[in-house]
């Protein structure tokens, strides 16, 4: 027996079908998949094919003879990018496939190209070039005469790669379809071109970069080095490493909202990169007054998770000043007469005094995070990833990129407290002052941004789209999950729609409610419920009136935890999220990467993040967001048929993809300045 060893997509399948058309050598494979199993006599085979590292092989013998097959690493990621697309898991996003193939994070996809290869290269007996394999098979596959008898080759069987990708090959799938029109249609993709240096009609200049920082020291050792381009060196190992500061206080506070999860998920895969392109990035986070280093994939936010644990434990110990303004008003409320409080009520609430008392908190932060602050002149680039955040930092004579996640404030002052559009807004003409460049999270946002600011010119505001965690966010299926999670909030066990957000205006929650009751009202014998996921959050006395507390079957949830997510969404008819206005939306996206259907408001960005995977509904209209509840709720195999694109639509999205395309835009910033300042 000898082994038969490759990165995927590096011609394996082929050899092995020479092998048998030409010398009658039957082979065999062995893998850790779960998802078919590894024949019982595969060792009784000459030839084993394997994919997996040598040290995952040992264990059965390791002085067992091998060859190892290798490939331009740039045509084995594109195959593997498309192979993934269409077959193992089909519809998801080739570019999104081909980045997390080229980066290949803790030690995914077999160790990586360059580890597989650079591993098996210290072992193998023989070593095949694909590209050699495809000119002469026979002449290659001779070269195992040295560690194993081979039969005369007869030459006239020779299989061409056409042959096998519209014939019927000894060795193609793994898995086999029971519907023969369907296994032919998977042949074909599965023996996809079959030809050297087809990668240069996918792979961008970018992704070539990526890979070549990433691959480039294995390619040139396994004699590639003539394909490399002119410009690795300078990007591989620039003469100074690039310096990005990346303002994080936004972790500090207790709730789990959007922006917090975007900065979260930002630094987590920003560490993954950073480790993977070193020395070209060193990053940094700004947080509580304290400069940390961003550490690498091993560790990644070990050291801020900790901080935060830090903090925490201070602000149950000393109560934050939030709850030691709502305790004054408490007592204010209780000494005074209640005709003299609602008189001063009226002024704070129609005062700028709470924005006050914030400007004089930020202000105190300022001054006792300046007093022993590190220098900041030796960052490239500063990153706020939320204007009102700007206040930490506007201090600093740095060149500046800001996060733009929504215009709400402009577009929607009625839905928010003056204090909160008073600090958006400071926080943009900060921006507009610093000249910085915009991450816009959509291309509605960037459109609101440039109609909004008219100083603003479009090259200053660049698109990168969030995501959501995908291996977090899965379909779950189990009954008795979901009976545990409806036990735990004290929800009923009926059909439901689900909202999720905080209990704020621009959501739109009280037409929502207003239209499933009207959906009930026609539709009694299903026994709907609503359940109203989320925190409590402002101007929402009209949704909390005592008829909806009252209704049975409307059920305020309060704040979720993150873990019984996925099953509420799994299990809901749809995710009602028919919101005025939203900058990206991520529950809508974490809904449908359950396999959920999303009823949202035809506006913003939401028909840009959703599309077709969903429903719009004009939020105004309770009628219109009535019928495509009830859309869902009358016709299985529609809503069916809206839960598979859901999930398809949510292949289209990455945290990953997020971070690289965010060090992407920090490159070009840093590089345009850079080159202004020369």
């Amino acid at each position: 027996m000898i082994w038969l060893a490759s990165f995927p997509r590096s011609g394996n399948t082929f050899f092995r079908n020479v092998l048998f058309e030409v010398y009658g050598i039957e082979s065999s494979e062995f893998h850790q998949q779960t998802a078919y199993s590894v024949a019982e006599d595969y060792d009784q085979y000459q030839v084993v094919k394997t994919h997996l590292l040598p040290h995952q092989v040992e264990s059965i013998g390791d002085s067992i003879k091998s060859v190892y097959l290798v490939r331009d690493g740039r045509d084995s990621l594109v195959s593997l990018a498309h192979h993934r697309k269409d077959i193992m898991e089909p519809n998801s996003d080739f570019q999104i496939n081909l980045l997390e193939a080229v980066i290949a994070s803790k030690g995914s996809f077999f160790g990586g190209w360059s580890e597989n290869v650079r591993q098996w290269k210290e072992k193998a007996d023989v070593i095949i070039h694909f590209e050699d394999l495809i000119s002469d098979p026979i002449g290659e596959v001779e070269k195992l005469r040295s560690i194993i008898d081979l039969p005369q080759p007869k030459r006239d069987k020779l299989p061409s790669f056409e042959d096998l990708k519209f014939g019927q090959p000894k060795y193609s799938l793994n898995r086999k379809s029971t519907n023969p029109k369907k296994q032919k249609e998977r042949i074909q993709k599965f023996f996809r071109k079959g030809k050297v240096g087809s990668w240069k009609e996918e792979m961008s200049p970018e992704m070539e970069q990526l890979f070549w920082s990433l691959h480039g020291e294995v390619m040139t050792e396994m004699g590639y080095e003539d394909k490399k381009p002119k410009s690795y060196e300078g990007f591989l190992k620039p003469s100074v490493p690039y310096r990005v500061l990346i303002e994080a206080n936004k972790l500090f506070i207790p709730e789990r909202d959007g922006i917090k999860r975007y900065l979260f998920e930002l630094l987590d895969n920003l560490a993954v990169l950073q480790d993977k392109l070193q020395p070209k990035w060193e990053i940094d986070l700004y947080c509580e007054g304290k400069i940390i280093q961003l550490e690498g994939e091993q560790k990644g936010l070990k050291e801020v998770v900790e901080l935060i644990e830090v903090h925490n434990e201070l602000q149950n110990q000393q109560q934050p000043y939030e709850t030691r303004l709502l305790a004054m008003k408490t007592k204010v409320q209780k000494a005074l007469p209640t005709a003299i409080y609602q008189s001063l009520s009226w002024f704070y609430k129609n005062l700028p005094i709470r924005y006050l008392l914030r400007k004089y908190r930020e202000n105190i932060i300022q001054r006792k995070n300046f007093k022993n602050q590190p220098k900041f002149d030796n960052y490239d680039l500063v990153h706020i990833p939320l204007p009102q955040n700007f206040f930490h930092l506007k201090d600093v004579k740095q060149n500046f990129l800001v996060t733009v996640h929504d215009l709400t404030h402009k577009y929607f002052p009625e839905f928010h407290t003056k204090e909160n559009i008073l600090n958006a807004e400071a926080g943009m003409q900060e921006t507009i002052k610093k000249e910085a460049h915009i991450l816009a999270v959509t291309k509605a946002s960037k459109k609101d941004v440039l109609k909004t600011y008219p100083t603003i010119k479009s090259e200053q505001v660049s698109v990168v789209h969030e995501a959501c965690n995908r291996n977090h966010f899965k379909p779950l299926a189990n009954i008795d999950q979901l009976a545990a999670i409806l036990k735990k909030y004290q929800l009923p066990n009926t059909p439901y729609f689900l909202t999720l957000s905080t209990l704020e205006p621009r959501k739109n929650l009280l037409n929502t409610i207003k239209a499933f009751q009207k959906l009930v009202a026609e539709s009694e014998k299903y026994n709907l419920s609503l359940f109203i996921c989320g925190k409590n959050g402002w101007k929402n006395n009209e949704l909390l009136e005592k008829d909806h507390l009252l209704d049975k079957n409307i059920f305020f949830t309060g704040f979720i935890d993150e873990e019984d997510l996925p099953i509420l969404y799994s299990h809901a008819l749809a995710l009602c999220y028919v919101s005025f206005y939203e900058g990206f939306g991520l529950p809508p996206l974490e809904a449908m990467s359950c396999g959920t259907t999303v009823i949202y408001g035809n506006n913003s960005s939401m028909p840009e993040v959703i599309g077709e995977a969903g429903l719009a509904a004009d939020p105004s209209d309770m009628d219109d967001i009535k019928n495509q509840m009830k859309k869902l709720l009358l016709n299985d195999e529609y809503r069916k048929d809206l839960e598979k694109k859901a999930i398809q639509r949510s292949y289209q999205f990455s945290w990953l993809k997020m971070a690289w395309e965010t060090l992407c835009v920090y490159e070009k910033v840093i590089q345009k300045n850079k080159a202004n300042n020369s």
